[in-house]
């Protein structure tokens, strides 16, 4: 027994369960705006048509969000979250958007919100960014709740992380002013009697009346005798305007004639 050698080790380990970061919403919303309320939020931006998390309710907002009408070519941006892993663990999370309301009959709501992945593994110390789209198909709001769970998470403090979603439909909307545009046809100026080779300008305005961006076209029918003084699409903010003018220079003797249309893109009620 004397000559036997000891080799004394010492053993040590740490215990972890998987789990995220469900508390930090302003890493969460690090994209967004986030604040006591929406009301508070929109007061800081100066404007309504903004992301962002109220803290108080526990809802995140789309905002104002242009109505997608069948045929419509253009998708909204999706709003990302960062989902992260503080723990010395990977994890395994599972995402869903849940009905406000759980449904009564059969048939499940089609919810306007998008995940772009339905499973995500965060190594140990990282973090990974879920996408959520919203497309509203109407004029109204909508809700539902955001969860994401870590099947495996022991910790109820960081094994789920749920807050409600909310969005608006809206429509872009742009109204013209100016001079009375309406004769026995209907919707026509009449610049009158003028002199060969002199220019007569007439100047309209385009309100962004709306919510949300909306964008104006217009399209003049090939006449020398006309033409504008914009570019062929002018994009205007919520409550922005923009003038632009009509130009009449007669080239020739007789009734000249010319057709400006004005459509607002994304909806389909407006074109005149």
């Amino acid at each position: 027994e004397g000559d036997t050698l000891y080799k004394e080790c010492l053993l040590a380990a740490q215990s972890a369960t998987p789990g995220i970061d469900a508390a930090n919403v302003h890493s969460i919303f690090e994209e967004h705006y986030v604040a006591p309320t929406l009301d508070d939020a929109i007061a800081f931006a100066g404007r309504s048509g903004i992301r962002a998390f109220d803290e108080e309710a526990r809802y995140f907002s789309f905002g104002p969000v242009p109505a997608l009408h069948q045929g419509s070519p253009e998708t909204p941006e999706p709003a990302r979250f960062r989902i992260t892993n503080p723990n010395p663990i990977a994890c395994d999370v599972k995402f869903e958007i849940k009905p406000t309301v759980a449904p009564t009959g059969k048939e499940v709501p089609v919810l306007p919100f998008e995940l772009s992945s339905k499973e995500l593994h965060i190594p140990a110390h990282e973090y990974r960014y879920i996408k959520v789209r919203f497309s509203p198909q109407a004029l109204q709001r909508y809700s539902a709740i955001f969860e994401a769970t870590v099947p495996e998470g022991k910790d109820p403090k960081t094994n789920s992380l749920k807050f409600e979603l909310r969005g608006d439909g809206a429509m872009p909307s742009i109204a013209l002013s100016g001079p009375t545009v309406f004769g026995d046809n209907g919707g026509q100026y009449d610049f009158g009697k003028g002199r060969v080779g002199k220019r007569h300008l007439v100047e309209f305005t385009l309100y962004n009346q709306g919510e949300v961006p909306a964008t104006a076209r217009f399209e003049l029918t090939a006449k020398s005798s006309f033409s504008l003084s914009c570019p062929r699409r002018t994009t205007l903010e919520p409550k922005a305007s923009q003038k632009f003018q009509v130009l009449f220079c007669p080239m020739e003797r007789g009734d000249l004639t010319a057709s400006l249309r004005l459509q607002t893109m994304q909806n389909p009620y407006e074109d005149t």
